[in-house]
């Protein structure tokens, strides 16, 4: 299936996006850290960093770690 992306449509995808934040869990290494979290704030997310498996913690209502 192919989604064609037009400006509209990702003007619509993003302001969809910061109307409702989503809490993004990164399990990432420490070279890639600050631009992976920088680009989810860009794009209105929260991201949660964490370069250690087992040490993210859990919070209710956070997805799966993948």
């Amino acid at each position: 299936m192919t989604i064609r992306l037009t400006p509209l449509t990702v003007s619509t995808l993003l302001a969809r996006l910061r109307a409702e934040p989503p809490l993004v869990q990164c399990l990432t290494n420490a070279v890639v850290t600050n631009f992976t979290a920088n680009v989810l704030l860009a794009l209105g997310a929260a991201p949660a960093m964490t370069d250690i498996p087992g040490r993210q913690g859990r919070s209710p209502g956070w997805p799966p770690v993948c």
